[in-house]
């Protein structure tokens, strides 16, 4: 398969960050969709397969931001066949300073929850497949803080369906070693590979407390809490909501979870109002925190839920 990429802007590094304000950058936003669109037309009229191929389609100097920026708009294309691609490299690239001190911090992950976020919003969401066509991690940050960030990266970004490619400069970012045509870190490129997955984490149905297998109820009743415990602290980071769908409750309820961390304990609950009709509820969870353990809850009275699906996830329909 062959896919067309054309080349991306020389990077504003010193005005990207406020694009809003900088007359720059903004003018070279519009030059780069002018561009592409006779680059793509080009490609169209060239013959063979390539009135059909993919193209993929940088943002200004391929950065997820100024792709998220009001003033971007994907060029237009008479075979509806882009595909946005950006880069990522969240922990620095090689020549900035103090690299080998980089961490993933909760400051980095969060911003990243937020831009694929946006991501998936702004494109995927309206049929505009993206796909990240470089990330990396220096090898010459801490192995433990790289191993982190590879693994909730695939599991943020696995959750929106958006891909991504390694940038295999055989060096510093490379995984495979051209002389021995083996893995330099073979755990951390089996993270890369294995923590992408569309296939969300699930809370299992059928094992939490109270769960009746004749009739596939959850029952509450005084004696019997309907919980489930990880047994011990379980991290879901790369997810903002618990998602419950389920067909039938007996009464209101509460969805919750309980957090522990070193120091302290904590909550988060959503009140389920089952006389509004909804069978889908959201619980926003905290995502600096474990999950040590999920409930389902009503305060004044036993109750009955049937639980179809409890999943952790980014997506909110």
């Amino acid at each position: 398969h062959h896919i067309w990429h054309p080349c991306k802007t020389k990077n504003d590094t010193e005005n990207l960050s406020d694009a809003q304000n900088c007359t720059r950058c903004q003018n070279n936003i519009k030059l780069l969709k002018e561009y592409n669109e006779l680059i793509i037309g080009t490609i169209r009229s060239s013959g063979g397969n390539n009135a059909s191929r993919f193209i993929m389609v940088p943002p200004y100097a391929t950065d997820y931001e100024t792709a998220l920026h009001e003033s971007f708009e994907m060029p237009s294309d008479s075979a509806n066949r882009l595909i946005l691609t950006v880069h990522d490299y969240i922990l620095g690239i090689e020549g900035m300073a103090n690299i080998e001190q980089s961490t993933y911090s909760k400051e980095k992950h969060d911003k990243e929850m937020e831009i694929y976020s946006g991501l998936y919003e702004k494109f995927v969401s309206k049929g505009i497949p993206v796909l990240v066509g470089e990330i990396g991690g220096f090898r010459k940050i801490a192995k433990t803080e790289r191993m982190d960030w590879i693994k909730t990266y695939g599991a943020i970004t696995g959750s929106y369906g958006i891909p991504y490619v390694n940038w295999e400069n055989a060096v510093n970012f490379g995984t495979i070693n051209r002389e021995t045509l083996g893995a330099y870190e073979q755990d951390y490129l089996d993270a890369m590979v294995n923590s992408w997955t569309a296939e969300l984490p699930e809370v299992p149905v059928s094992l939490i407390n109270g769960y009746d297998t004749t009739s596939g109820l959850i029952r509450q009743t005084k004696a019997v809490w309907a919980d489930f415990w990880y047994g011990g602290e379980k991290d879901f980071k790369a997810y903002k909501y618990l998602k419950l769908d389920f067909s039938q409750a007996s009464n209101d309820f509460t969805l919750g979870v309980a957090y522990t961390d070193e120091t302290t304990e904590s909550e988060s609950r959503t009140k389920v109002d089952v006389s509004k009709g909804d069978k889908t509820a959201y619980l926003e969870l905290d995502t600096s925190k474990k999950i040590r353990q999920v409930f389902l809850v009503c305060d004044t009275a036993d109750f009955s839920v049937k639980a179809e699906k409890l999943v952790f996830t980014n997506i909110r329909n």
